[in-house]
């Protein structure tokens, strides 16, 4: 424990901390762990935020070690959006940077960049449509909710969208290659104008929500085709 305090009061800390209402006992003789997961998602959360914002080394390895409950992705998103500086988020070009890496277990970071990113772009779509001027490679976003989302002359490249929330979401003028759409939440509201979406390769399934509340599931190519149509796919 390094803390800039005398040493007599270090040592009355390290005294008291098993005792504090958030920690507990470790297994380890001598040491300590958070009571509850949710005091360890804050404490990770400030720790990752502040690595995000400002592009320290060392955020793959972080990403590969394992899948981000959304919970933790959550609190990081809402501490990168208290602590902004400006109009933009230069976020997403570190998070860009950690993507365009390679190392083991990349799928893995491509989730746990994607649940950022996703966070951030509904943040951002707070201050109008995400334009033109965003690109996006290699993300994948793992139920991610775009609901009421608009992308303008954005481009997603060898991008996965999987089980995401798009209702209400809408892409107009956008471009891609190598996406991968499994199983999207749709509704009569979302606008799927994306070239070089493939309906063959790049679509598995769909589920279509009605203005009753009820969901189906689409899997019929005719099918699939006729629903795609109807959101305005190229």
């Amino acid at each position: 424990l390094d803390l800039s305090i005398a040493p007599s009061d270090k040592n009355v800390v390290i005294e008291r901390m098993p005792s504090m209402a958030f920690l507990q006992k470790g297994e380890a003789f001598g040491s300590v762990s958070f009571e509850h997961e949710l005091f360890f998602d804050l404490f990770l959360a400030s720790r990752m935020s502040r690595r995000v914002r400002n592009g320290s080394s060392g955020l793959r390895l972080m990403f590969s070690r394992a899948s981000m409950p959304d919970s933790l992705s959550g609190s990081v998103v809402e501490k990168i959006k208290g602590s902004r500086e400006s109009d933009g988020y230069p976020e997403f070009e570190i998070l860009q940077r950690v993507l365009d890496g390679s190392g083991s277990r990349h799928e893995v970071v491509r989730e746990n960049c994607g649940r950022l990113i996703g966070g951030l772009l509904v943040a951002r779509s707070a201050d109008g449509p995400i334009d033109g001027g965003f690109t996006l490679r290699g993300a994948v976003f793992p139920g991610t909710s775009f609901h009421g989302v608009q992308f303008v002359g954005a481009t997603f490249i060898d991008s996965v969208f999987k089980r995401v929330d798009l209702t209400g979401t809408v892409f107009e003028g956008c471009s891609g290659a190598g996406l991968f759409f499994e199983s999207p939440l749709l509704n009569s509201e979302t606008k799927l104008d994306i070239d070089g979406l493939e309906v063959d390769s790049g679509v598995f399934g769909l589920r279509v929500a009605d203005v009753e509340g009820g969901v189906r599931s689409v899997y019929e190519p005719i099918e699939v085709r006729k629903v795609l149509k109807a959101c305005q796919l190229p």
